[in-house]
């Protein structure tokens, strides 16, 4: 969906609590409108152990490098800083 992704280009979305309110096929629909390098890992650790949104996401048909971006590489590339030199 071109639109979406125009007025969400600066926008990235984050797992947290996601076991309470979608079932793990949340991810699949998530990726096909606005792609895996999108979404960040979050557990709301406190309220849901690390180890179930982990688990949530694992469980949703998404590839293994999808799964990799999510539960890592995408928060590393976007919080890497930006060299200057």
């Amino acid at each position: 969906m071109p639109e979406i992704e125009r007025v969400t280009a600066n926008v990235w979305y984050d797992t947290a609590a996601t076991p309470y309110l979608y079932r793990p096929a949340i991810f699949k629909a998530a990726v096909s409108m606005i792609g895996a390098e999108r979404i960040l890992f979050a557990s709301d650790y406190g309220l849901l152990r690390q180890q179930r949104v982990i688990n949530h996401i694992r469980e949703s048909g998404l590839n293994e490098a999808e799964v990799e971006r999510v539960l890592g590489e995408n928060a590393r590339e976007l919080l890497q800083p930006k060299s200057t030199i």
